[in-house]
């Protein structure tokens, strides 16, 4: 609030696109940022109005190209971009700005982009191990547990994931199945939120897991998995 009051601002409204990635440009396309957007290109946000970020690589660390044409979007339909740590607000006469700002943004796609490539690899060479039959992570099904680089079977939970899957095959609905678990007062293992679910039932009842199945998941280089 310092740099809206700073500078003369009204505050208006808040985005926040948590867990929603600007390496890959996931926020400008489907995140706040990219509904704001196009809130911006359907005239609904005034020309003038300011769009306040911490820095450039808050708002993008997507390619070049795609920031440039992002902040560029944003610019020609007179919103300016205010930017906090630098203390500055841009607008489409100051183009010039951007270069510098790109240059440091650049420097964190790189960075993102080694992290990416390395998180990668690393999964890669537990992928393997998996095939071999070693425990390629700690995080496994809420029915199992790693001990001594084993699993091992929580059988009370393993029994009611058996009654959970005939209830299903018997034709009763996750509603169904998520009522009777609440009224025999059976907790939830979900530690936040200790409370059954629909949509966990339905995760639960299509997860391979349950078969003995593992399944890694894997993103190419635009991050689609």
């Amino acid at each position: 609030m310092k740099f809206v009051d700073s500078h003369g601002l009204q505050f208006s409204e808040l985005l926040q696109d948590i867990g929603v990635s600007a390496f890959r440009g996931d926020n400008a396309q489907t995140g706040e940022l990219g509904r704001f957007v196009q809130r911006i290109e359907n005239g609904e946000i005034p020309p003038g109005s300011v769009l306040v970020a911490e820095s450039l690589d808050r708002l993008t660390r997507d390619r070049v190209n795609q920031a440039l044409l992002l902040l560029l979007n944003i610019t020609q339909h007179g919103v300016r971009i205010g930017l906090t740590a630098q203390n500055t607000i841009l607008d489409l006469a100051s183009y010039a700005a951007f270069f510098p700002l790109l240059a440091d943004m650049m420097r964190s796609n790189s960075e993102s982009e080694h992290k990416s490539i390395r998180s990668s690899a690393n999964w890669h060479t537990k992928r393997k191990l998996a095939r071999k039959g070693v425990i390629a992570t700690s995080q496994c099904p809420r029915w199992l547990e790693v001990q001594d680089g084993k699993l091992h079977v929580l059988e009370d939970r393993a029994q009611l994931v058996r009654r959970i899957l005939d209830m299903s095959v018997q034709g009763y609905g996750r509603g169904v199945i998520v009522r009777t678990l609440r009224k025999e007062g059976i907790p939830a293992w979900n530690t936040r939120k200790p409370v059954w679910h629909e949509s966990y039932i339905n995760k639960l009842l299509c997860n391979r897991a349950v078969v003995g199945e593992y399944v890694a998941e894997f993103k190419d280089e635009d991050g689609i998995k």
